[in-house]
Parts: structure tokens; C-alpha cells; sequence
């Protein structure tokens, strides 16, 4: 799956074994998994406005570290 060249899938996990199929997720999947995330670190912190940037950023981080 690409459009203009841009691969709408990503590696979910690296492959343990030779025999091992490497498992993919799909963008729109870490953007949901991100988005639930980053809702979570809000909830953490009394959904106080003004940090939603930063509550995003560290989901990704959190997110991608496991998807990578």
C-alpha cells in the first residue's frame, strides 16, 4: 500500500527469527493507538488544558517505542 511513494506501513515489529513473518501497522492504526494515548496522559493529569502538544508527543514516543 503507497501513495506517491510513501509507504502507509510500518514495521509493528522487528523479526525475532528467520522464520518469524514481521507483523505491520498500519499508519492509521499508530495514529489511533497515539491518540488513545495521548487522551490517557491527559486523563493522568486532570485533562488540564494547555498541554495536549506535549501529552501527543510523549504518546508517540511511547508508541513508536514499542512499534519499532
Amino acid at each position: 500500500n503507497t501513495t506517491l511513494g510513501v509507504d502507509k506501513k510500518s514495521p509493528a515489529s522487528k523479526t525475532k527469527s528467520k522464520d518469524q513473518i514481521t507483523e505491520y501497522v498500519d499508519v492509521a492504526q499508530q495514529e489511533a493507538m497515539i491518540a488513545k494515548a495521548a487522551y490517557f496522559k491527559a486523563l493522568q493529569r486532570n485533562l488540564v488544558a494547555g498541554h495536549e502538544m506535549d501529552d501527543w508527543l510523549a504518546a508517540e514516543a511511547d508508541i513508536y517505542g514499542l512499534v519499532y
